[in-house]
């Protein structure tokens, strides 16, 4: 290796030791300690022996203690994951485990791990349901499962974040396989739709079903006009899951169609040769072949509702717990160090568990097809129309009238001058959004004008450390590459609350006293916003190989030379795209800035969740839709370009 690769790859092992290992190592020795956890001091001479002090002095486990014993916590956490995943996954690693050591008993561990998970899940459910028949009402169960009604115990029996992946994900894979194997009409301008639900920001989505569907929403105004009464409430667990899995449902869809690119038709056809049906085909060999696609989208919806810290606080009641709500208030409004602590710390092991179970379920399978063909036939737009294509087309006008109709009643709110009682507004005006412009010109601190004073230098860094990390993962060999291979992907998959708690455990001190500043924001940014660029650049190293490289040192250009007249050339598709990646995640961040920033320094995003707090929907919904276009137009460039390595549909 160089001496240059050699000082790149020093030089982002220390930037990533110093602000991402060491935060998470200080995320939890807070919640061992009650307190913020000086760890850069420790690693100063004499400090190893100021933190062994401090740790046999303050050190406890009172706080996971505490997990146990106090109702919002554990409610927080079983609302959230849900009691049946919880031991499912419990009974999984055992199966596993048994596997591993007492291999002889091969029948059981392969029961457990099978029909043993779905009939403790179904067990789970039913004990859920009739709870009130054989629970002491003050007893443990009882705690856990306080829901008053059968839907709202089986609601925590499941849990929220798998029920909002499994919805999101049914929708995701239902769009997929009618854009691909049916013609529906208008099927380019269905294509096109995937991006409107990812480039609203789902607190945007919040605040247009509040205006649809909230108290006094404009459907249920439409209702009470005619006598009828709200189908649920408009703050409740069904409202907040309804709003994620029609915004996060595209996760699911592009992945699905970037598998069935790459899908073999003889595996299906064969099985309709055999005798199977249509149906018995599409259960038997195309979803399981599917999977490791679907697995990776379901995956990020459960990593987006999980710490959708925005979504949860606006459209959940206050009496509901969810783990993230739980830390932030903990951390806000009590100031209580320990238990917000020990809560992120839990939130990082449910995505590492979660991580580990999807790379065990992929890697376990075999998901290659026979032949070696790929690109699996979609239907032709000449063909003509069957029954089966109406229905498509009526499945994703549904879908997509949700997202269409969050953006129309925004924009709708946004321009209203006044709304009374009246189902739609008598007025209109677009003096908001002449405000919002002349305040991004003419004052430094507005939310607009911190949005981009936040995000450039972010996206400068982030594409810096991206392009250093892809550079060395794709030129080097070995368990260092793993190494950063791993480490970019952990701010990714680590709910913003817990990387809030993290960062401020170990900045805000004597030392360093980085909390509340706007440096801290910029490099919370880079760190976490990393990932998207690393994964599109090192596509693109991928593509090019290194022949070009080696051809121009051969002929004397020196490593520099290459890297600035052949290497960033080659890339450049893929630092354009990951720069918009970037870009758009800064625009929409909320949990990390609302934590991390000082006052004058939040930006829109920050402002909106603000503003629909404060009850004013009218300035929150014009920042609201500017933020939707500053987001959607740049998405739109890299997800349509061919230049930029993002085919469509990607």
């Amino acid at each position: 290796m160089s001496s240059y690769r050699v000082g790149l790859g020093l030089a982002l092992t220390l930037f990533l030791f110093v602000f991402l290992l060491c935060p998470l190592a200080g995320l939890l020795f807070a919640a061992i300690l009650g307190e913020q956890a000086p760890v850069l001091n420790w690693l100063t001479p004499g400090g190893f022996i100021d933190a062994l002090r401090l740790l046999s002095e303050k050190g406890t486990l009172d706080y996971y203690r505490e997990f146990f014993s106090t109702p919002r916590y554990y409610r927080g956490f079983f609302n959230a994951v849900g009691l049946g995943p919880v031991l499912v996954t419990v009974l999984f690693f055992f199966g596993w485990l048994g596997q591993s050591l007492v291999p002889r008993q091969k029948r059981l561990w392969a029961w457990l791990r099978g029909p043993g998970l779905i009939m403790l899940f179904a067990l789970v459910c039913l004990a859920s349901a009739t709870r009130p028949l054989w629970a002491d009402s003050e007893g443990m169960w009882a705690r856990v499962l306080d829901g008053s009604t059968v839907a709202g115990r089986l609601l925590q029996a499941c849990g929220y974040c798998p029920l909002v992946t499994l919805a999101g994900s049914l929708i995701g894979v239902g769009v997929a396989f009618c854009l691909h194997f049916t013609n529906l009409p208008f099927k380019k301008i269905f294509s096109l739709l995937v991006i409107v639900p990812l480039s609203m920001p789902p607190f945007l989505g919040a605040l247009a079903f509040k205006n649809l569907l909230g108290d006094f929403g404009m459907v249920t105004r439409l209702f009470h006009l005619v006598g009828l009464t709200h189908p649920f409430s408009g703050q409740s667990a069904l409202s907040a899951g309804l709003v994620e899995s029609f915004l996060f449902f595209p996760f699911v869809t592009m992945t699905t169609l970037s598998a069935l690119e790459r899908f073999d038709t003889s595996l299906p056809e064969a099985s309709r040769v055999l005798g199977g049906s249509n149906f018995y085909g599409y259960i038997t060999v195309t979803l399981p072949t599917l999977m490791p696609g679907i697995l990776a989208g379901s995956f990020l919806i459960f990593v987006r509702s999980f710490g959708d810290f925005a979504t949860l606080r606006l459209l959940l009641p206050t009496r509901y717990s969810m783990i993230v709500i739980e830390a932030y208030r903990d951390f806000t409004g009590s100031s209580y160090f320990g238990g917000a602590a020990m809560l992120s710390t839990l939130m990082v092991a449910v995505i590492l568990v979660l991580l580990a179970l999807q790379k065990y379920v992929v890697e376990g399978g075999s998901y290659q097809t026979v032949s070696g063909r790929s690109g699996a036939r979609s239907a032709h737009p000449e063909e003509t129309r069957t029954l089966r294509d109406g229905l498509a087309a009526l499945f994703c006008g549904a879908v997509f009238a949700v997202p269409l109709s969050f953006l129309a009643s925004t924009f709708l709110v946004s321009i209203a001058r006044n709304w009374g009682a009246q189902i739609m507004p008598t007025s209109f005006t677009l003096n908001r959004y002449g405000h919002i412009l002349k305040a991004c010109f003419t004052e430094y601190d507005s939310p607009l004008a911190n949005s981009f004073n936040l995000a450039a230098p972010s996206l400068l860094g982030c594409v810096i450390l991206s392009f250093g990390i892809a550079f060395l993962i794709s030129r080097t060999r070995g368990r260092f590459s793993q190494f950063l291979d791993f480490t970019t992907v952990l701010p990714f998959v680590i709910p913003g609350v817990a990387f809030a708690v993290a960062l401020i455990g170990v900045f805000n001190n004597e030392a360093f006293d980085l909390h509340f500043t706007a440096k801290l924001v910029i490099i919370a940014y880079v760190v976490t916003r990393a990932p998207y660029g690393v994964r599109t650049i090192l596509a693109s190293f991928q593509q090019i190989g290194t022949s070009m490289e080696e051809g121009s040192r051969t002929l004397g250009g020196g490593e520099l030379l290459t890297l600035t007249r052949v290497t960033i050339p080659l890339v450049a598709p893929g630092i354009i795209a990951g720069s918009v990646m970037i870009f758009i995640s800064c625009m929409q961040d909320v949990a990390i800035t609302l934590m991390v920033a000082p006052p004058d320094w939040y930006p829109t995003s920050v402002h909106v969740f603000q503003e629909i707090e404060r009850g004013r929907i009218y300035n929150a919904s014009a920042y609201g839709v500017i933020l939707f276009f500053l987001i959607l137009i740049p998405y739109s460039v890299v997800f349509f370009s061919k230049r930029f390595g993002v085919k469509p549909g990607l």
